[in-house]
């Protein structure tokens, strides 16, 4: 459906979740997702910095040819990567 209109993941993905909460919450007032309220959306803007990639889950605007941007990433990544490891070992 959304292909067929052109639609991007901006509008298609957060109406998807929306449909799924509403088909599997236990109650109208009750929402089963977590809301995605630091997604900064918007794919092709250019103004992201390292804070920026630090503070949202949602990487939208992570220009991955710009250097601090990419390593700041890598460095996220080798640090979930260390905990994931260390709780792994422990269990």
């Amino acid at each position: 459906m959304f292909y067929e209109v052109k639609n991007f993941h901006e509008v298609a993905i957060p109406t998807m979740i929306n449909i799924i909460d509403r088909t599997y919450r236990r109650t109208p007032f009750h929402s089963i997702i977590t809301r995605i309220y630091d997604c900064w959306g918007n794919c092709c803007a250019d103004n992201s910095n390292s804070e920026n990639v630090k503070q949202k889950r949602c990487g939208h605007r992570m220009d991955l040819t710009r250097d601090d941007i990419r390593q700041t990433l890598i460095a996220i990544l080798e640090s979930q990567a260390t905990y994931l490891t260390k709780k792994n070992n422990t269990v």
